[in-house]
């Protein structure tokens, strides 16, 4: 489980009616662009347009390393839709508040019985590792390109 910032802690909540608030506010995703309110995201992984190695990829690269995708097609991982955090591959804390509120919680969600807290997956973690494996596959293969004088 992670020790970033809590859901809660992201969403800039502190009292009931904020979290209330911020969980049904609209906010519109940086990857896809489509409009998601937070109650209905948090586990939901309905975002398809996250590649894990955009950040890494040349201007000139037709395709995304993690998966061989064209540049612009559906993404490889199943993820949360996001105003601009990026989420990893553990389970996020989720604010005790916000796991009341929410009625909706999946397979996805975890509530740890010792710590008595809940947490949510917010990517698939299983695709984000097949991507980064596919990546160190392609970065490690040779170029087969003419050799030039």
């Amino acid at each position: 489980m992670n020790g970033g910032p809590t859901a809660q802690e992201l969403l800039g909540a502190t009292s009931q009616s904020s979290i209330d608030e911020q969980l049904e506010r609209l906010r519109r995703c940086v990857r896809c662009g489509m409009m998601y309110r937070e109650s209905q995201n948090m586990g939901a992984w309905s975002c398809r347009a996250y590649h894990a190695m955009e950040a890494y990829r040349t201007p000139h690269q037709p395709t995304y390393q993690c998966c061989g995708r064209a540049i612009g097609m559906r993404g490889c991982v199943p993820a949360d839709h996001t105003e601009a955090y990026e989420y990893d591959a553990e389970a996020e804390l989720v604010g005790e508040a916000i796991a009341e509120t929410l009625t909706t919680r999946n397979a996805r969600w975890h509530y740890d019985e010792k710590s008595r807290r809940w947490y949510v997956r917010r990517l698939d973690a299983v695709a984000l590792e097949r991507c980064f494996d596919q990546a160190h596959k392609f970065n490690s293969e040779p170029l087969n390109r003419p050799v030039t004088s």
